[in-house]
């Protein structure tokens, strides 16, 4: 369904005559391997999708990428390709790329706990992409069919990227950890004050800055000794909730204490990014440098490597 279309690599031992015939044969196999689609909008008749059934098989799983970010018709697709995999292959969950602790809130809305379509989004997707209508009517429709009371088995939506460290983020660079900590509270008082208590000074710190002033105390401003002890702190609470498992879950519910224990392990994914980072004695984290530039690229590079490792683990 997706072409991408390849050019040659060159190289000393490709002439120009080479290079036209691997070129001429890329497109070659994309004309004979098209499947038209007679739009991008959601809804049926579903025919020009139906090449994807001998495609997906009995696969349990399907991915889907776009182009660009923040583009129309990509999102159109997509919300159009889930409703055709409910419809046709028996699909009931849709991940999405933003922060899994935030994903609760949609994963609410859908399923009728709450009823604001606006809190929903700004709450619950990160990178600005509460902003797209796309995902208001993915909201929209995946909430209307489970209020059908045909369909039995309900549909839900979930975020599965570590949670946002973009300054517009609407709860906060933190969220997971607060989140965490919210749960613990209900549960546990006196361990979540113990724990809180311990990472006063640090919990507002797990935000990135690279070096820029929007966040001029983030945690690339943090010394080894203080990375070491918000770790620590964050190590230990996800132990705890490992460990009094039963506990929890009898005080609240299996759900409940689910996505509170996610909640930590986001936590503790985001520091893993973080902890890339050169120390804040480094000179360009010193004078402030843009992700882009040169001297901070590889440091980029490693964060964005824990988190493609994070986006994995929270799809499994």
């Amino acid at each position: 369904l997706f072409v991408v279309m390849l050019g040659p690599v060159p190289c000393a031992a490709q002439n120009d005559s080479t290079a036209d015939r691997d070129r001429s044969a890329v497109l070659q196999w994309a004309r004979s391997s098209l499947s038209p689609l007679s739009t991008v909008k959601p809804g049926a008749p579903w025919s020009d999708l139906d090449p994807l059934l001998q495609m997906i098989g009995d696969a349990p799983l399907v991915a889907t990428s776009e182009a660009v970010h923040m583009g129309a018709e990509p999102l159109e697709f997509r919300n159009r390709l889930f409703q055709y995999l409910v419809e046709k292959k028996g699909f009931t969950a849709i991940a999405l790329e933003s922060g899994i602790v935030e994903g609760r809130y949609l994963h609410d809305y859908v399923l009728g706990r709450t009823n604001d379509l606006n809190a929903a989004l700004a709450n619950g997707l990160t990178w600005n992409f509460d902003r797209l209508p796309q995902n208001a009517a993915l909201l929209r429709w995946v909430r209307e069919y489970n209020a059908d009371p045909r369909h039995t088995r309900k549909l839900t939506v979930y975020g599965f990227d570590v949670p946002a460290n973009n300054p517009q983020a609407k709860r906060g660079a933190n969220t997971e950890l607060m989140e965490a900590l919210k749960y613990l509270q209900r549960v546990d008082a006196a361990a979540a004050t113990a724990i809180q208590a311990r990472g006063s000074a640090l919990i507002g710190k797990l935000r990135l800055n690279i070096g820029g002033a929007v966040y001029a105390s983030g945690y690339d401003r943090l010394s080894i000794t203080e990375r070491d002890k918000l770790t620590a702190v964050i190590s230990d609470l996800v132990v705890l909730l490992e460990r009094k498992e039963a506990a929890y879950t009898a005080a609240s519910s299996q759900e409940d204490y689910q996505w509170g224990y996610r909640a930590a392990l986001a936590a503790r994914q985001k520091d893993n990014c973080q902890r890339q980072l050169p120390p804040p004695d480094w000179e360009p984290a010193r004078s402030g440098h843009d992700a882009n530039d040169e001297p901070i690229r590889p440091f980029v590079a490693a964060t964005n490597d824990a988190r493609d490792r994070a986006q994995a683990d929270n799809l499994d």
